[in-house]
């Protein structure tokens, strides 16, 4: 039988909030400090490194964690900060709402998920929730979604529209520069998108992007591959 840290029985429950927006930290902690006999917000970081040197230091009770990081992913922070903390929560934040993300983050040892549309009504919840020692929150508007990914986890997998674009234009050898312009999006936005795509079809390098943009027909004549040029436009 594993032993929680003693602290976990104690409160207020220490926090680090991991995000690369400053303005979302700020408003996410003056949230938590209306709970302060429940959690305290002791540290924060703008970028995975920052994140896994504090809490290497102050081994927190919860970290809310957001996926896109400008350095390292979430989903790759989670296996570090259990290395270096094991008794640390994880509660993950994102702007995406994906049904493999989610089971993925879930099943590397997130203790929860909360989409950020969400935040400022389930955040609380969230961190009551998985303070309890075994307890795992994803909001009720997901549970159907997570669910059928824990048991589906052999289908065959399939990428979005948009996906699919960002996927033949990196195989395509377009940067990510390129990409934003072409499809009005932001850098980072095209960056998360490239972290879902590797996450979905498993891959590791770009040589693995390119194979599988070949498998699906995504390299052909745009008119063969379902991409129009309307769709390249639209989000």
């Amino acid at each position: 039988m594993v032993q929680l840290s003693k602290s976990f029985s104690q409160y207020p429950k220490t926090m680090i909030l991991v995000d690369d927006h400053a303005i979302l930290r700020a408003g996410l902690k003056a949230l938590i400090q209306e709970h302060q006999e429940e959690f305290k917000v002791i540290e924060e970081a703008s970028n995975g490194t920052e994140a896994i040197d504090k809490i290497k230091k102050i081994k927190p009770d919860i970290v809310l964690l957001d996926i896109s990081l400008p350095d390292i992913s979430g989903l790759d922070l989670i296996d570090s900060i259990k290395k270096y903390s094991i008794n640390t929560k994880i509660l993950i934040l994102s702007m995406f709402e994906d049904e493999t993300m989610i089971v993925k983050a879930l099943k590397m040892g997130a203790n929860g998920f909360i989409p950020k549309r969400l935040a400022y009504e389930e955040l609380i919840e969230a961190l009551k929730t998985i303070s309890k020692a075994e307890d795992v929150y994803v909001p009720s508007c997901l549970a159907k979604t997570v669910l059928r990914g824990m048991l589906n986890k052999d289908k065959k997998t399939k990428l979005s529209t948009r996906e699919s674009q960002v996927l033949r234009y990196t195989a395509l050898g377009y940067g990510n520069k390129e990409m934003a312009k072409k499809l009005n999006l932001s850098v980072k936005t095209i960056e998360t998108y490239k972290l879902r795509i590797s996450e979905k079809i498993n891959a590791q390098k770009k040589s693995d992007l390119v194979k599988y943009a070949i498998k699906e027909g995504l390299l052909k004549e745009e008119e063969g591959t379902g991409i129009s040029d309307q769709e390249e436009t639209s989000n």
